[in-house]
C-alpha cells in the first residue's frame, strides 16, 4: 500500500499535464498555421508543434451521432498562453472558409471547471491527426452548445473585448 502510494504522489507531483508521447500520433503534425488576431499586444502565428508545447487535454464528445475522442489545447490555456488581455470577452473563432463562430471567455473559462467538457481547440482525433481537410487540421470542439458551434479547419482566433453601453438620460 505504501509503494502505491508513494507512486501515484510521485506521478502527479511530477506530471505536466501533458499525456504521455504514446498518446500522440506517429509522424509529424500537420503542418498549418493558426492566427491569433485583435485585442492582443502582439499578433501571433502558431503551429500544431507550438500547440504541443501547452499543456494538452483530452475530450470524448458526440457531433451529428459521432462520438470521437479529440486530443489539443484548451481555449483558456490557448488564451493564457498567446498574452490576450484580460478584458479578451469575445473569442472568434473562423474557420479557412471564413465561417465563424463566437463564444465568450466565460464559456470558455467556465468549461475548464467540468473535466471532459472543455472548450478545446483540437489537433487529433481518436488518435490520429486531424488531416482530414473537411475537419483540420485544427478543429474547436464545444461541448454542451449545438453542433454548428464545432468549428472545422480553424485558421483564426480573433479576440474582441467586452464593450457595455451606458445611455439614456447621462452627461457622459
Amino acid at each position: 500500500i505504501i509503494i502505491i502510494g508513494l507512486t501515484a504522489l510521485i506521478y502527479y507531483l511530477t506530471g505536466d499535464n501533458k499525456p504521455p508521447n504514446s498518446t500522440l500520433p506517429l509522424g509529424n503534425p500537420p503542418q498549418t498555421e493558426l492566427k491569433i488576431t485583435g485585442d492582443i499586444a502582439t499578433e501571433k502565428t502558431l503551429t500544431v508543434a507550438d500547440l504541443l508545447q501547452m499543456p494538452l487535454t483530452t475530450v470524448t464528445h458526440t457531433i451529428k451521432g459521432e462520438t470521437a475522442t479529440y486530443l489539443g489545447v484548451t481555449i483558456t490555456q490557448l488564451l493564457n498562453e498567446t498574452g490576450a488581455r484580460w478584458d479578451t470577452g469575445f473569442v472568434n473563432v473562423v474557420a479557412g472558409d471564413g465561417f465563424t463562430k463566437t463564444i465568450n471567455t466565460y464559456q470558455a473559462y467556465n468549461s475548464t471547471q467540468y473535466p471532459g467538457g472543455e472548450f478545446i481547440l483540437a489537433f487529433t482525433k481518436d488518435g490520429q491527426w486531424i488531416t482530414n481537410s473537411a475537419e483540420g487540421p485544427l478543429k474547436l470542439i464545444a461541448p454542451g452548445l449545438v453542433s454548428n458551434y464545432n468549428v472545422r479547419n480553424v485558421a483564426e482566433i480573433n479576440l474582441q473585448p467586452w464593450i457595455i453601453t451606458v445611455n439614456g438620460t447621462v452627461s457622459n
